[in-house]
């Protein structure tokens, strides 16, 4: 299975990545492929069985076409779309592993969002099921507005990709109490917790925020979002639990 890691930028990704991978080859005894699929990245902390910044970086891109960091990501998009051939006969694509873990760019706009992105994902699923992992960054707890929008974010990710997505709530080692709780709600109680929002922002805001509610009860697959910390590797058990769970098709992910 591919296991495609996305994300806000900040959430973690690149952080959860290298904790997971470490994880499940040391306590399953798996065999863990790795892509970078980030051109933007400086350093990773894991080695990758392919990097895009063989083909390519967001550094040179702004060099040689004389564009900003957000143009740069945009016309990286359109050099995936052209290196696609060349980066599925790698062969960590064809190589034996249980899970190959990749990690996408922070910018949803460069990678899930664009055509590039979704066809090279589809190209994927012909050759092994593809999962994608959504990482909430846990950090957003501070504000419960923006919490609740990135949430609501991987229901129209799972729209637009129209594949299996699992949400995690990444960095719960920074919370304190009251913000670890305005998680949980989130997770165990999504309605409740979009009341309280909406109260709190009122008006017409308030109003579209229960209707998103409605929209998300109604089509979002019934699943449980996990709590985890890179750093610490807390809920890194109950993420692949659920992952294996989606890859074998087997029990439910309420």
């Amino acid at each position: 299975m591919f296991v495609v890691f996305t994300g806000t930028a900040g959430s973690g990704k690149t952080s959860l990545v290298k904790a997971f991978s470490d994880w499940v080859k040391d306590e399953v005894k798996l065999r863990i492929g790795i892509v970078n699929l980030d051109p933007g990245a400086e350093i990773l902390p894991y080695k990758p069985d392919f990097d895009i910044r063989e083909y390519f970086t967001i550094r040179d891109i702004m060099q040689k076409y004389g564009l900003g960091p957000n143009g740069a990501f945009l016309k990286a998009a359109e050099l995936l779309g052209e290196y696609e051939k060349q980066i599925l006969r790698h062969k960590v694509f064809k190589a034996f592993y249980d899970y190959i873990f990749i990690d996408t760019p922070g910018q949803l706009e460069m990678f899930m969002f664009r055509p590039e992105g979704t066809r090279l994902l589809r190209r994927l699923e012909m050759l092994r099921p593809v999962l994608l992992v959504y990482i909430i960054d846990g950090a957003l707890a501070k504000s419960p507005e923006d919490l609740l929008t990135s949430y609501m974010l991987s229901l129209i990710l799972q729209t637009k990709v129209e594949l299996q997505v699992v949400t995690v709530v990444n960095k719960v080692d920074l919370l304190n109490e009251g913000e670890m709780e305005a998680v949980r709600e989130l997770i165990e109680n999504p309605r409740g917790f979009a009341e309280k929002v909406a109260d709190k922002v009122g008006g017409l805001a308030g109003d579209m925020i229960m209707d998103l509610v409605e929209i998300v009860e109604k089509y979002s697959p019934s699943e449980r979002a996990i709590p985890v910390s890179a750093k610490t590797k807390q809920g890194l058990k109950e993420l692949y639990d659920l992952v294996h769970e989606v890859y074998c098709s087997c029990g439910d992910l309420t």
